[in-house]
């Protein structure tokens, strides 16, 4: 069940908000509009200097929620995380938020979580020793690209983290055009990449900076021409179109953000997702199908589930990770009563 505004996620989930602009596609950003300038927190800024702000008990539980929902409805929901801040920033206080965070994700493995960061070089550093052997299935990782600099320097640092089933980029704001068919084409044989494509949105206090119609055209075509999945998520609020003399010319769209493809030229109403071919196997515990994490180290031949909740929306006792209160599977009640009525 959708809640965000994000086109191309169900939810987003934010365990601190706060961060430190790095780059071009940061100077105009939402998040930092939304907290500073309605809000004043004080939480954007350096890191030996500015604070992040944990958000609150009931909001960081929410993915369990999710989970449970996606399980009973039978479907797989996306989470992106984090909308207002970045994964891997490196803050004395979001080292422990971080393994948290993460540990939830691994949990959580009916919905697939989308961790983005303009950090690529702190991922290995991020991520828990574990998962550099068993990266999960369903935890998919993703940086974000404004221009053809930051493509070449990011996308390698992206993609030479070999664990994760789906890697994927968010070209947004796309501030010029950008060719990733060079990076791409070397992709190992059966991975997936998805490629996230939009314009900037514009600010209270800032205009959107232009994005080029045939840029975005031309970075679908390049993504699809090396089996990439693309995803057209706005045209941004400042369109534009180069004449054969070089001038760029304003595309009037009426959509807030251009974000109606109605609007759009039939070659840019392109919203493809990933679809990945996930491994599950049965819970000893509970009896239903979870997605595969990994070998049992005890039983080597034996493949265990990933952590997951039972039926009764409990983390199961054939979790390899437990949290709370654990189901006794097969013995719980609850879980029983579920199983009749399905």
């Amino acid at each position: 069940m959708r809640d965000s505004h994000i086109a191309w996620t169900h939810h987003t989930h934010n365990e601190w908000e706060g961060c430190e602009k790095i780059r071009p596609g940061c100077k105009h950003c939402y998040a930092e509009d939304l907290h500073e300038r309605r809000f004043h927190k004080g939480i954007w800024g350096p890191a030996d200097s500015t604070p992040r702000r944990l958000t609150s008990a009931a909001n960081r539980n929410r993915p369990w929620t999710w989970n449970a929902d996606a399980m009973l409805r039978g479907e797989r929901d996306r989470v992106f995380s984090l909308s207002q801040g970045d994964v891997f920033e490196e803050h004395p206080s979001t080292g422990p938020w971080r393994e948290q965070l993460l540990l939830r994700a691994e949990q959580t493995s009916d919905l697939d979580w989308l961790l983005l960061t303009k950090r690529t070089d702190r991922i290995a550093l991020g991520v828990p020793g574990h998962w550099h052997q068993h990266w999960p299935q369903h935890v998919w990782l993703g940086a974000s690209v404004e221009n053809q600099e930051v493509a070449d320097s990011e996308l390698p640092k992206l993609r030479a983290v070999r664990g994760p089933l789906v890697h994927f980029a968010s070209f947004e704001p796309l501030l010029g055009p950008v060719r990733v068919g060079d990076v791409l084409a070397d992709r190992v044989p059966g991975s997936i990449f998805w490629g996230i494509v939009g314009g900037e949105s514009a600010l209270p206090t800032h205009p959107a900076r232009r994005c080029d119609v045939d840029w975005i055209g031309d970075l679908v075509q390049d993504l699809t021409s090396v089996g990439a999945v693309p995803f057209v998520k706005q045209c941004g609020d400042h369109v534009t179109r180069c004449t054969a003399e070089g001038v760029a010319t304003i595309v009037p769209l009426r959509a807030r953000k251009g974000g109606d493809p109605l609007e759009w030229e039939p070659h840019l109403r392109v919203r493809s997702v990933p679809q990945p071919a996930y491994q599950y196997v049965p819970c000893t515990a509970c009896g239903r199908d979870a997605v595969l994490s990994e070998p049992d180290p005890v039983t080597p031949m034996r493949r265990v589930p990933a952590p997951h909740v039972a039926p009764c929306g409990r983390p199961c006792l054939g979790a390899r990770v437990l949290l709370g209160k654990p189901c006794k599977g097969r013995q719980c009640a609850r879980c029983a009563r579920s199983r009749r009525k399905s």
